[in-house]
């Protein structure tokens, strides 16, 4: 479930909303990522059982921090990344909801004051958003792999 998008709070507001409204009544099981996408589904009359939250993770084992400045170093040096670079990060879908555009503009105006920053976007897109990924990469002379 999506907020602003699937919910039933969203939903509502929508076309044929009765309809989706039944048909999300009807289902055994919602998963939401969120415990306050599960609050909206909640709010709307759908029972405690019925809803439930997986929240995004990460595996720690395999995702952690450099211990290290050698380490830093290292692995800044194999992925060709400046070793002393102030580096944000963005992980996620590329998406108009989730703002990158306002995260891109904003990173464009912080970095004409610090010629030390470094903005990585690691994601996909849907290829309904592809045209929003294009005016991103268009505003900012970046590439993509």
């Amino acid at each position: 479930v999506l907020f602003g998008s699937d919910n039933p709070g969203t939903i509502r507001k929508q076309k044929f909303s009765k309809i989706k409204l039944t048909c999300l009544k009807s289902y055994r099981k919602i998963v939401t990522v969120s415990p306050y996408l599960t609050e909206d589904f909640l709010k709307y009359g759908y029972d405690n059982g019925q809803v439930s939250t997986l929240q995004s993770s990460v595996d720690s084992d395999l995702f952690l921090p450099a211990n290290t400045h050698d380490q830093k170093k290292s692995i800044r040096l194999r992925l060709g990344l400046p070793i002393n670079a102030k580096i944000v990060l963005f992980v996620g879908a590329v998406t108009k909801r989730k703002g990158v555009d306002i995260l891109v503009n904003s990173f464009i105006k912080a970095s004409s004051h610090r010629s030390d920053l470094y903005l990585i976007i690691v994601g996909g897109t849907h290829p309904a958003d592809e045209s929003y990924f294009e005016k991103i990469r268009k505003c900012w002379h970046c590439s993509y792999k």
